[in-house]
């Protein structure tokens, strides 16, 4: 059903806004997702492997993640925030005038929501409790959903389109927090954050890899043509990958 919603938006949004908006949206996610190499590190698949173990301290398991996503939250909001200027100043700016670099912030917030949400979102995996998980993922795919087509239909331009698409983190995150609830918080341990980090290496690569293969693309097509092009690019994909965040 959410892949399904997503679907339809984004034909929406492609069939009333054009491939310029849509292109600029596929653009932005990708930017960003390129950005948010940082945000990991491999440590949510480390979380999930300890959190799951029955003979685990959850409590310090989740201080453990909880800390190492918020501290890995400021490096990659240092990122975002540094990237206009840095590029700006090497003569290539990624992003251009002020509609687009509002849009770029809006779009920014969703590595950041989604870092913290994960936080739940892999302690109910880890705990077998996917109906939490799922329960969040689906309000958040809705909301949003429903949110870009409003935009689409009344035509509010590239800002609105691209809180409508970072409302699908915002949803996720206050979901993912109210369904927390009644989980225990402990303080991180250097055992624990010392086995997290034998966890996170062998998978660090691939982590990395993964992330730019799914978010180069756009970016590439922009820095080598123009925002239409990927919106070209992003339509082709509508069957594969209902969202640009997913391109």
């Amino acid at each position: 059903i959410r892949s399904g919603l997503g679907l339809i938006s984004t034909l929406i949004v492609a069939r009333f806004m054009g491939p310029t908006a849509l292109g600029t949206i596929t653009y932005l996610f990708g930017l960003v997702g390129l950005l948010a190499i940082v945000s990991d590190l491999g440590f949510s698949v480390a979380h999930l492997k300890r959190a799951s173990e029955p003979t685990a301290d959850l409590g310090a398991c989740i201080g453990t993640f909880l800390t190492v996503k918020g501290g890995l939250c400021l490096v990659l909001l240092l990122v975002i925030l540094g990237a206009p200027s840095v590029s700006k100043a090497l003569g290539r700016p990624v992003v251009e005038g002020v509609e687009q670099t509002l849009a770029y912030y809006l779009i920014a917030l969703v590595p950041l929501l989604n870092n913290l949400s994960q936080v739940a979102l892999y302690t109910f995996e880890a705990r077998q409790e996917s109906a939490r998980q799922s329960v969040a993922t689906f309000l958040g795919g809705a909301a949003t959903a429903i949110a870009r087509i409003m935009v689409a239909v009344l035509g509010l331009g590239l800002v609105a389109l691209s809180l409508a698409y970072s409302m699908e983190a915002v949803v996720i995150f206050v979901a993912a927090l109210l369904l927390f609830r009644g989980y225990p918080l402990g303080r991180p341990r250097r055992e624990t954050w010392i086995r997290y980090s034998q966890y996170a290496m062998p998978v660090l690569a691939t982590t990395i890899l993964s992330t730019i293969s799914l978010n180069l693309n756009p970016v590439m097509i922009e820095r080598l043509g123009n925002v239409t092009e990927v919106g070209y690019y992003g339509s082709c994909l509508l069957y594969t990958s209902p969202s640009p965040r997913d391109s």
